[in-house]
């Protein structure tokens, strides 16, 4: 019966997309490549763990992601393929080699080296990720500490009401790095009043301090693809799932003006993605993050500004955007942040990493992402 469901999966595997922030070419060039490739052949993107078939770390990846791609791992089912690739030459053999380990006549090529270990053994089927993809972090992780995948999250004492007067159980969640159409390193740090974003804090794993050489970055990117970028998040998790392939199609490739004219055109003038975005605001704290009030308008604005002359979009820091989410419910928190599209290759900021404050109540911690 394994067998008979390693060949299934190998079929048209789900793939779990694991990749560090981009603060080289290099690492954003593999990450692009590897969503271009798995569109090219068909490949679904795997929903969480259990839907998952092939692992694709994309990029090389510090101490801390390590970590979560083993807590990760560590909830797949069998039939399962750990694949890693540090440059987009590397894709295609290693997906193919992917495909011939889950068909069983392969040589397990692609269960590469895990930082001089071999990929975790399917045998240790141990916790560290919720069911929505999303790897246990702790809540006191900083860069300078590895993570540890924790277990049996609960919730922290009732502190907030609701708009009943009902008592709400307050949460403390660390959200990313591996959940879908999220920032590439991203953790979000923050507490939650049942669905309600109370406080949140940016956390970018492995990315350089100041004083450190982060890489090269020769070739940024263009404002058209830039703006593409954001609207592939934005899009999937609207579940606008036509105009997400659409945008991801004209990202990856050279495209006419006219297309691009023609493709934001349609986008501005969608009345069921402005139903779905209508209401969530991006000005939610004093310093506002990006330009435009709402994630509508944000929307809007990469849409009109595709194929045109305009400067690339603001792209605001992960501290800034991660304010901006507090007062937001997690689902508009999400797409408030895709849309701003916050430049992880920065860091996280001039912020300390979050630490919920001491209370009678006996503190929990919940961790998605």
């Amino acid at each position: 019966m394994v067998l008979g469901l390693a060949r299934l999966a190998a079929r048209r595997p789900h793939v779990l997309t694991i990749a560090p922030a981009p603060v080289t070419d290099e690492r954003l060039a593999v990450r692009l490549a590897a969503e271009a490739e798995l569109a090219r052949r068909g490949w679904p993107a795997a929903d969480s763990p259990a839907d998952t078939d092939v692992v694709l770390v994309a990029g090389e990846v510090g101490p801390r992601l390590a970590e979560v791609v083993a807590a990760v791992w560590a909830t797949v089912p069998a039939p399962r393929v750990l694949v890693r690739v540090e440059s987009p030459g590397e894709l295609p053999g290693a997906l193919d080699a992917a495909v011939a380990d889950l068909r069983g006549d392969g040589s397990k090529a692609s269960l590469l080296a895990w930082n001089g270990r071999r990929a975790p053994s399917s045998r240790h089927p141990g916790s560290g990720a919720t069911d929505d993809g999303a790897a246990f972090l702790p809540p006191d992780a900083s860069n300078d500490a590895p993570l540890a995948p924790t277990a049996d999250p609960v919730m922290a004492g009732l502190a907030d009401t609701d708009r009943d007067d009902l008592a709400l159980d307050v949460v403390h969640a660390a959200l990313g790095p591996v959940l879908p159409h999220w920032p590439a390193g991203l953790v979000v740090h923050a507490t939650l009043a049942g669905d309600l974003v109370t406080d949140a804090r940016a956390d970018v794993l492995d990315v350089p301090g100041p004083r450190e050489p982060a890489g090269r970055r020769r070739t940024p990117r263009g404002p058209d693809h830039l703006r593409l970028d954001a609207l592939v998040r934005v899009l999937g998790l609207a579940g606008a799932d036509r105009a997400a392939a659409r945008a991801r199609a004209l990202r990856d490739r050279d495209p006419a003006p006219g297309e691009l004219t023609t493709f934001g055109r349609r986008l501005a003038r969608s009345r069921v993605l402005a139903w779905t975005l209508r209401g969530i605001p991006l000005a939610a704290t004093d310093h506002v993050p990006v330009p435009e009030p709402t994630v509508e308008a944000r929307v809007r604005a990469l849409a009109a500004g595709l194929g045109g002359s305009l400067a690339p979009p603001v792209r605001p820091a992960p501290h800034r955007a991660a304010a901006a989410l507090v007062g937001l419910e997690l689902g508009a928190a999400r797409l408030a942040l895709a849309a701003m599209d916050p430049d992880t290759a920065l860091g996280a900021g001039p912020v300390e990493p979050f630490t919920p404050a001491a209370s009678g109540h006996a503190h929990h911690h919940e961790h998605h992402g």
